[in-house]
């Protein structure tokens, strides 16, 4: 059981020592039919009841706060994106430095050959020719200096992005494997093109890239999720989410919950799509012996001998047996919502 569930089942039910609250869980599986009504088993019961409502608020506000923390990781994720683009905008700057410097000097050069071009019966320079060749090689002694102060500049930059990028990819690849839930990427056709590691852990299966997503889906999931796929495609949506069965390697399905977004150029639409895949077979099999549990509660209730009912908060009746509808000669659906007061002829 679950440390949070285990904690929050102890507050609600007032249970103490170890083992009592699977002892009490216990007690309500092996109720016997021919004797329901036995004090112990009837003050169980009761316990349950009570504590149903407020157990299944903890237990979505527990998965608020999980929605929450995803939502955190998500934002950490993008901040180091826009440092990324910002400084390829730096380097792009600095490529652009160095190309209209490395123009210039060529330009110089060229202008330099032109004027110290070999010429059959050349004269002697004069002191403007000298002064104008002296003024083009300073010219182009500030280029070239210009150019490798640009190279240096550029250098410098790209090992800065380069120890940016190796950082980023190890803190990236950090959070993606310490997340429990699966970080997948999709091309325009529904291939894998990237899974976090703990696809691994839950398909039993390796990374599957250049597989579709849809053939890891139980058959009769795969027609939702491609008309799903195809409707975020064609952006009729801005993201999707649905639970869906998992074929895993051993052979048993898992349930998870499917959230994911289409990659969207402003030109070409959508490229592909990323998303995550959430383990939530847990809480389907929790759901489906919590039904199983209820109707239990309620054939159980429904059976009793002796008039039994439950009220709310503010003491109306929200369930009434067949035996007190009996007692009373009325149906029980004439004393829900109404208090003792209200009802006039019901006693407790």
């Amino acid at each position: 059981m679950h440390p949070l569930l285990h904690r929050q089942l102890r507050r609600l039910w007032r249970l103490e020592g170890a083992g009592a609250e699977q002892a009490l869980i216990q007690s309500l599986k092996t109720i016997e039919w021919a004797d329901p009504t036995s004090p112990a088993q009837a003050a169980d019961i009761q316990t349950v009841l009570r504590s149903l409502p407020e157990l299944l608020e903890r237990v979505s506000h527990a998965y608020e706060q999980f929605d929450r923390d995803a939502h955190l990781k998500s934002r950490s994720l993008e901040l180091s994106s826009e440092e990324l683009g910002q400084a390829n905008d730096r380097l792009h700057t600095q490529l652009e430095e160095r190309n209209r410097a490395v123009i210039a000097l060529r330009r110089l050069i060229g202008e330099a050959a032109q004027e110290s071009g070999p010429a059959p019966q050349a004269i002697a320079p004069t002191a403007a020719r000298a002064a104008a060749d002296e003024d083009s090689m300073a010219a182009l002694s500030e280029a070239v200096a210009g150019l490798v102060q640009a190279l240096r500049a550029e250098r410098a930059e790209q090992a800065a992005l380069q120890v940016f990028i190796e950082r980023e990819n190890r803190r990236y690849e950090s959070v993606l494997s310490s997340l429990r839930e699966v970080v997948f990427r999709l091309d325009r056709q529904g291939r894998l093109t990237y899974t976090s590691a703990a696809w691994s852990a839950l398909s039993g299966l390796p990374e599957g890239l250049g597989q579709k997503l849809e053939d890891y889906l139980s058959h009769e999931h795969r027609p939702t999720w491609r008309q799903a796929l195809t409707s975020l495609g064609l952006e009729a949506q801005t993201s999707l989410s649905m639970e869906m069965q998992l074929q895993t390697g051993a052979g048993i399905p898992r349930w998870v919950e499917v959230r994911a977004q289409a990659l969207v150029d402003p030109i070409h639409g959508a490229q592909g799509f990323a998303g995550t895949l959430v383990d939530v077979t847990q809480r389907h099999e929790a759901a489906e012996q919590l039904a199983e549990q209820l109707q239990f509660v309620g054939t159980l209730f429904e059976s009793l001998p002796v008039p039994a009912f439950v009220k709310d908060h503010r003491l109306r009746y929200v369930k009434v047996n067949a035996a007190y509808g009996t007692l009373f000669n009325l149906s029980p659906d004439e004393a829900l919502g109404k208090t003792t007061e209200e009802a006039g002829y019901f006693i407790e």
